[in-house]
């Protein structure tokens, strides 16, 4: 299906899900990665520039938002299954390598497709989240709250039923397209909230490196990128 932007939506069968892809564009493929809480349509305007400077833009919505299966049990989504999800979309596709984009939790994905499967990734760019190593000294969580303490979303999150009042709290940490993947997330657990949403920007940027891989990459945070660095 293709809708009046030229974008084309399908489902595909990947790893045991439907997932949803949109895709625009030919020439190199480069894979755009969502974070939290969005979508595909994050990247709208970035398919549409991708596509006309000649790439082919491919930004599927991951496990567990927008239209894209999201199975009810928690262990379903590990960092496995998630670079499984993309590999098998690959696949499906019949890629063999491609560009990556990912941002924020799309970023946390990207980077672990880089460390399993570098074969099928020819260069990364990652927004707002660089390398993080695992320290098997310490729970993911354990970390969080020390780096950012209780106060942080993340560690809010996980005490039942503040899910609403966390989400007014926080709510002028989000962009008005964001929160369309929030909602789409919210609907499948069987939650409605409405809430007045806005966008914080940034102007840093950040190198990081993978030693498992011998990979080009570059890590930004701030307002825009360009498509120069796909070259």
């Amino acid at each position: 299906m293709e809708g009046a932007s030229g974008i084309s939506h399908r489902t595909v069968e990947v790893n045991g899900i439907r997932m949803h892809v949109a895709e625009k564009g030919e020439g190199p493929p480069v894979l755009l990665l969502h974070g939290f809480p969005e979508l595909w349509y994050t990247w709208r305007h970035q398919i549409a520039g991708l596509a006309a400077r000649g790439y082919r833009a491919i930004a599927p919505d991951l496990r567990g938002y927008g239209d894209t299966d999201a199975p009810p049990d928690v262990a379903s989504y590990t960092v496995f299954h998630l670079v499984g999800d993309l590999v098998a979309l690959l696949d499906t596709l019949a890629l063999s390598q491609v560009f990556v984009v990912g941002h924020d939790w799309g970023a946390f994905v990207a980077w672990h497709l880089c460390m399993l499967r570098p074969d099928r990734v020819k260069a990364l760019v990652n927004l707002s989240v660089p390398f993080m190593s695992r320290n098997p000294a310490a729970k993911p969580l354990d970390r969080v709250r020390a780096s950012y303490g209780d106060e942080y979303y993340i560690i809010r999150f996980q005490k039942q039923n503040l899910l609403g009042l966390e989400l007014r709290r926080y709510s002028g940490n989000f962009s008005h397209i964001a929160i369309q993947g929030l909602f789409s997330c919210l609907r499948k657990a069987g939650v409605h909230l409405t809430s007045r949403f806005h966008c914080l920007s940034g102007s840093q940027k950040r190198t990081s490196t993978i030693s498992q891989a011998n990979l080009k990459s570059l890590v930004l945070l701030g307002r825009s990128i360009t498509t120069d660095v796909l070259t």
